[in-house]
């Protein structure tokens, strides 16, 4: 199984993670992880409502020290 794919958005603020995130997305196939690395407190949320509208899965997010978010989704439908 492939690894996940990571999307470093730390320091970086609404709505920049989500459009990173939202590029990355694009070039990859249905089912494939990738992970959002963000310190933007708006980003679980931002990313939820996100796939909730495009049709990804939101696989949850974790908490780390450092007001560090990692925020999993599963690539749904091409974009």
């Amino acid at each position: 199984m492939a690894e996940n794919e990571i999307v470093d958005a730390r320091g970086l603020y609404c709505p920049v993670p989500l459009l990173r995130l939202k590029r990355r997305l694009r070039d990859l196939p249905a089912g494939r992880r990738v992970v959002l690395i963000a310190t933007d407190p708006a980003a679980p949320l931002d990313v939820l409502a996100f796939c909730n509208i495009e049709g990804h899965a939101y696989l949850g997010e974790k908490a780390l020290p450092g007001g560090v978010f990692e925020i999993a989704v599963a690539v749904g439908r091409v974009l």
